[in-house]
């Protein structure tokens, strides 16, 4: 994607060859321009610290270096109002107004399409993402991996990747059965047979009514197979898709549509991809028998231990299911593999890539991103949740309570890697505490701007003098909206989706501010039409970026 800092970093780099060319051979091969936001205002927009860090490969007093690089500096474009030089060689770029209306004219021309890659990168990336065991609603947990996961394969779209999603199915082994054993008992108490769930089974209300469920609808091929068949499969078989459809549901109300759902015991076990796997692995030497059981020699691959592949009873492990499972991702055709994973799944890493890389895969192929826990306050207190125990909180009450947009737009605020603690009072507020609420409002704002404006006989025009444009309040808005672009690279590039609602809410305090300090609509008509116009820019970028984060942009609040 074509970023502004991109360009002025090309730009950087020009000077830098141009300025240094005799002293190319002490400069590091992997060295290139770094270009930061300026942290002070009055230093400019952007700081660089190339003169800086080439002082010592080079051997140079860093401010003589800095005054080389902008003598050097070839700004064609007029992309830049002034560069000056700091001790101890920082160079601060400030960028010129001209320069910033052609900007704004820009997102003006792109609209919806603003912010998004039109070059598509010919990498093929599947996202897997939450991938519960189906043996119960999804709680909050599943919830901010959701949001997370949904969004981040938003932005890497967005930055022209071609981007699938999918859902694994844990439909197989002890879970499952486990999961078959409690609906049974369930039906037997029903019956009239009261049995009791067993201890390791699911006790919650949900497994009463799935039992209802199946009485009602398969009753009599129940009754055949208690005498035929194994009736715990039926049962089990039978909650699992109750289960996924009622998960596909609410993740659908969640605004999270999969490409694909993907079913380990259909797709693997049934079909014997997983013995076909195990074949490829003992073919190629990468395991070794010990008292029955097979190992992956895992060790060989950064894994602090090899893994047992296949009990000695002839069943294979989960870690063997998995393996299965990705060899098929990369069969597909894809070149990036990323999972966003629960903390306790940690141990997983080094022993999914190491088996990846073993098979011939690149290690950085399969990237295992940890989706840090939630803690659910209510009141102060933090909520228990325990799918077995039946005391848990569903993604579906936590959307009743502060439906999609609220849930969505929290999950994603912090980074992916830090723990989460979400205020069901904070998301509910409606006042400029709630960060989602201050975002929003700022696009309701507008929308009420260009209500006003068409009261009083003013139509939303397309195009005017943006040269009138020339408040710091004005500019700083120009400025934010020109950095989406960037921060939509970044957040990709750095599989971060928490750095969107940051830049969201940095943009939403741009904007208020130039509300409060630019009269918008007043007497002079070519003011009025160009800060029109900065409102309309506005408002393509806030919906555009919410849009990202798979959050709506109200019209009125």
């Amino acid at each position: 994607m074509n970023t502004l800092k991109k360009d002025i970093i090309e730009i950087l780099e020009a000077a830098v060859r141009t300025a240094l060319h005799s002293e190319a051979a002490l400069i590091p091969p992997d060295f290139t321009v770094r270009l930061e936001y300026a942290r002070v205002a009055s230093a400019g927009d952007y700081a660089v610290t190339t003169a800086l860090e080439l002082a010592k490969p080079l051997k140079d007093n860093p401010m003589k270096i800095a005054e080389r690089i902008v003598a050097a500096l070839n700004d064609r474009d007029g992309m830049f109002k002034q560069v000056t030089i700091a001790p101890p060689g920082f160079i601060n770029i400030t960028l010129a107004a001209d320069f910033l209306h052609d900007m704004l004219e820009n997102i003006l021309d792109e609209k919806e399409h603003y912010g998004i890659s039109p070059v598509s990168n010919e990498e093929r990336i599947l996202v897997e993402f939450v991938s519960a065991n189906p043996t119960g609603p999804l709680n909050i947990v599943s919830a901010r991996a959701a949001a997370v996961g949904d969004t981040l394969a938003r932005i890497l779209s967005a930055v022209g990747y071609h981007v699938r999603k999918e859902y694994y199915i844990n439909d197989y082994g002890n879970q499952a059965r486990l999961l078959g054993e409690s609906v049974y008992a369930q039906v037997q108490t029903l019956r009239g047979n009261p049995t009791p769930v067993p201890d390791d089974g699911y006790h919650g209300e949900y497994i009463r009514d799935i039992a209802e469920s199946l009485l009602a609808e398969k009753a009599d091929m129940l009754t055949v197979c208690e005498k035929h068949a194994d009736y715990i499969s039926v049962c089990a078989d039978y909650a699992i898709d109750m289960n996924v459809e009622q998960q596909k549901n609410v993740l659908a109300r969640y605004g999270v549509v999969y490409d694909s759902w993907f079913s380990e015991r259909r797709s693997l076990h049934e079909i014997g991809k997983v013995d076909d796997a195990f074949a490829f692995l003992q073919k190629n030497d990468l395991l070794y028998e010990e008292e029955g059981a097979f190992f992956f020699k895992s060790s060989e691959y950064d894994d602090e231990k090899d893994r047992v592949v296949r009990r000695a009873d002839g069943r294979p492990t989960y870690y063997m299911a998995d393996i299965a499972y990705h060899i098929h991702k990369y069969h597909q055709g894809y070149d990036r593999l990323i999972n966003i994973i629960g903390p306790d799944h940690h141990g997983y890493i080094a022993r999914l890539t190491g088996a990846m890389h073993a098979l011939g895969h690149p290690r950085e192929s399969l990237e295992m991103i940890i989706c840090q826990q939630v803690n659910l306050l209510e009141d102060g207190q933090k909520v228990k949740m325990s799918k077995r125990a039946g005391k848990l909180t569903t993604m579906e009450a936590l959307l009743d309570e502060v439906g999609s947009d609220a849930a969505r737009y929290f999950f994603c605020m912090r980074s992916i890697s830090s723990h989460l603690d979400f205020d069901l009072a904070l998301a509910k507020k409606k006042s400029d505490d709630n960060p989602l609420f201050y975002v929003q409002y700022a696009h309701a704002r507008i929308c009420s701007i260009f209500r006003q404006a068409a009261e009083r006989g003013i139509r939303l025009p397309e195009k005017g003098d943006l040269s009138l444009l020339t408040a710091p309040e004005e500019l700083n808005l120009i400025k934010r909206l020109c950095a989406l672009p960037d921060e939509i690279v970044t957040a990709a590039d750095n599989r971060q989706p928490h750095i969107i609602p940051t830049y969201l809410e940095s943009l939403a305090a741009d904007f208020h501010k130039f509300y409060t300090e630019c009269i918008v609509i007043s007497e002079d008509t070519a003011l009025t039409t160009a800060r029109l116009l900065l409102c309309r820019g506005a408002q393509i970028v806030i919906a555009n970026t919410l849009k990202l984060m798979g959050v709506s942009a109200p019209e009125h609040m």
